[in-house]
């Protein structure tokens, strides 16, 4: 259970949000890297707003293992759109960014979406493409940046909708 401490910096009323490891999906051992990457560098835009507070990689983590061991089919898919909301919910996400990337040619093409946990709904999908090399910390920051945005919106929208 989370406690709201006064002067850390997170607002009381703050959404929570998972971010999953970026699937690999042009399985590409170059890029493995990325999986983690991608959504550290997500988790860290998120986290520096105040009105967002991001789930531990550490929760999530144990409890997509513990899904994708628990013999339910959609517990091992992680396509599946409830997989994610699944995850995120389980450890009190009011929404969950997943998503996928694949090189090709020298591009790297990053695709996310934002879930919204109370009804398993996209809110937001994004694909974001740039050059690999050195260039893919600028892509990094780009993903990031539209990240935070989306989750900006979906924070306004909660946050009306939810009277805080």
């Amino acid at each position: 259970q989370r406690v709201e401490m006064p002067g850390i910096g997170i607002r009381p009323g703050a959404i929570r949000v998972a971010v999953l490891a970026f699937e690999n999906t042009g399985r590409s051992a170059r890029y493995r890297f990325l999986e983690r990457t991608i959504a550290d560098s997500v988790s860290t835009s998120l986290s520096r707003s105040t009105n967002i507070a991001v789930v531990s990689r550490l929760a999530v983590d144990a409890k997509a293992a513990e899904l994708a061991t628990s013999g339910d089919s959609e517990g091992s898919n992680r396509a599946a759109l409830g997989w994610g909301a699944r995850v995120g919910g389980a450890r009190g996400a009011n929404a969950v960014i997943r998503g996928g990337f694949i090189e090709e040619a020298d591009l790297l093409l990053v695709n996310y979406e934002l879930l919204d946990i109370a009804s398993a709904a996209i809110v937001s999908s994004q694909q974001v493409r740039g050059a690999v090399g050195a260039t893919v910390f600028d892509l990094l920051d780009e993903v990031s940046a539209a990240v935070l945005r989306d989750v900006d919106a979906f924070n306004r929208s909660y946050r009306s909708q939810n009277g805080k």
